[in-house]
């Protein structure tokens, strides 16, 4: 055997894995810290909490937790708070290394966005790794009961969210910027709209953000929106929202932003830390061409029956839902909002990221805890990769 031959072949192959070795970390450096913004340590933190998270760390893991629910799918519904619910979403999945929904990117062309003219289809979407079902769906897609039964495992709890459909058109307007308004001659294009929305709304509600654009992100069927059926599809529109309270266990109320998600945590067994949040895409409309007057008010409220008789219904139930939850439920929201403000605080001053925050469990809630890692995750561009959307 030529000794020198294979000595020589040794060397080239570690100098070769060497180079490689360097090229792969460059590439992830160029990710991580110019998308995201990390420094190393961060990225070792991180590695740190999924670590402890997988192999039973006293704060974030013990016997409770073991029963926490992990498989999710949340319906993202434009401009009602969903881009928040979304960062909780990922950042729970994150650091447990769950399976999500992703968008084909090949098909749809858009970040974050699976689909807003369709439901999950196998075009549409990645595949899940072999043998493993998806995990958490959080991205948009609009809702369709089979698509969505023929993916999930049968333990999946399905959550929506809604708005007050003023409150939300009015922040569409904003967000979206739809010419098919905006470009209506005139200081008050609002006010000409709203005598005749049909008028300038493409023909396709799927195709508008203005149009009941909650009932279409729920899945309600076509010929229930305006220009179709509406005054003989009384009676299916409440028996599409029967079906719906039939499938989702919870839908968020942006009203009732903190109210709902400590129902979700106590629905998915989850703790206070898990549903931490940092406000994502909020925007105050100061423009006076996106006012609304009193008889514009009446005339778009008429033109979203469907959105209302939506939020109506969402509004109520969790109502109920809250009652149902007895006594304590108050303490805990009131908790909760506390810690919720000391986090942002926290994540706003690096001088207190130094060290976590750590809180003892009581009867209600198990221990957790917060830290830098917490901050980072929910401001990750990786996570949060929507941009024109919310």
């Amino acid at each position: 055997m030529n000794f020198r031959l294979v000595r020589a072949q040794m060397i080239t192959g570690s100098i070769i894995g060497t180079l490689m070795y360097v090229l792969v970390k460059h590439i992830i450096s160029q990710v991580s810290y110019n998308d995201i913004g990390l420094r190393p340590k961060l990225m070792d933190d991180i590695f740190v909490r999924k670590r402890q998270l997988q192999s039973g760390h006293p704060i974030t893991e013990n016997n409770t937790a073991k029963h926490e629910v992990r498989h999710i799918a949340f319906v993202k519904v434009h401009r009602t708070g969903s881009a928040t619910l979304k960062q909780i979403f990922l950042k729970f999945g994150h650091i447990r290394n769950l399976t999500f929904v992703l968008p084909n990117l090949r098909y749809t062309h858009t970040r974050g966005v699976i689909s807003e003219v369709e439901s999950l289809t196998n075009k549409n979407i990645l595949p899940p790794p072999k043998s493993q079902p998806y995990d958490i769906l959080c991205h948009h897609v609009i809702y369709n009961r089979n698509f969505f039964k023929a993916i999930f495992p049968k333990d999946t709890v399905y959550i929506g969210a809604v708005r007050d459909p003023i409150s939300r058109f009015q922040s569409a307007i904003y967000f979206f910027e739809p010419k098919y308004i905006l470009q209506l001659q005139g200081l008050k294009p609002l006010s000409t709209y709203s005598r005749n929305p049909l008028l300038y709304e493409p023909t396709d509600p799927r195709n508008s953000m203005t149009n009941n654009r909650m009932a279409v992100d729920f899945g309600f069927p076509i010929h229930l929106f305006p220009d179709h059926l509406r005054n003989t599809s009384v009676n299916e529109i409440n028996e599409y929202i029967k079906q719906l309270d039939t499938d989702f266990q919870l839908i968020v109320v942006n009203e009732l932003f903190d109210e709902s998600l400590v129902l979700m945590k106590r629905l998915l067994n989850w703790s206070i830390g898990d549903i931490l949040y940092l406000r994502k895409h909020v925007t105050i409309t100061t423009s006076r061409r996106n006012t609304l007057s009193e008889t514009d008010i009446l005339n778009i409220k008429d033109f979203l029956y469907l959105d209302y008789a939506l939020y109506n219904f969402a509004v109520s139930r969790i109502k109920r839902q809250i009652r149902e939850e007895g006594d304590t439920f108050k303490k805990e929201v009131a908790f909760f909002k506390n810690v919720n403000t000391m986090f942002e605080d926290y994540c706003s001053d690096l001088k207190q990221q130094v060290s976590p925050r750590y809180f003892p469990g009581t009867d209600s809630n198990r221990e957790f805890e917060f830290s830098h890692i917490d901050c980072l995750l929910l401001k990750m561009k990786l996570l949060n990769s929507e941009k024109n959307s919310n």
